[in-house]
């Protein structure tokens, strides 16, 4: 997926609490946001004639690419608000089971199943004018990131 413009500014949902860190607190310019994110994501499949995707309880890898921006950047947060707008708009599981937030794509049933990794541009090296999404099965990576590991890391 590519995300230009102001959407390309992944918000954060991380740490949204008032009276006191006590009461989780989604802003309203926030849920906004997100809620542009799934009318983008859904036009494009509709533009393309590509039928919804889900991986459901699939194990998935994720890698987020962000643009340069004018704000802080926190990776953590990013990856938090990404693996929850994967999520369906109605939660299948947990304490918000049934209820509809609002937001929401459903490209994975629970954010449990993402694996992730978020970088900006210039991580990568790159001078980008766009966030970049890119999903894939566990299944399909595995042997190549334990390839990567295991030479990078363990020395095998």
């Amino acid at each position: 997926m590519e995300i230009h413009g102001k959407a390309a500014q992944i918000p954060s949902l991380k740490n949204r609490k008032r009276h006191g860190g006590k009461v989780p607190f989604l802003d309203p310019a926030i849920k906004y946001r997100l809620r542009v994110l799934d009318y983008l994501y859904k036009k494009t499949l509709s533009q393309h004639d590509i039928p919804p995707l889900s991986w459901g309880t699939q194990k998935v890898v994720l890698i987020v690419i962000c643009a340069r921006r004018k704000v802080s950047f926190d990776a953590d947060n990013v990856l938090t608000t990404v693996r929850d707008w994967l999520e369906p708009s109605v939660k299948k599981f947990g304490k918000g089971a049934g209820k509809s937030r609002g937001w929401g794509i459903g490209l994975v049933d629970n954010d449990k199943y993402i694996t992730g990794l978020v970088f900006t541009d210039r991580d990568l090296g790159l001078n980008l004018d766009h966030t970049l999404i890119f999903m894939r099965s566990w299944s399909d990576v595995h042997s190549d990131i334990f390839s990567f590991l295991n030479k990078e890391f363990f020395g095998l």
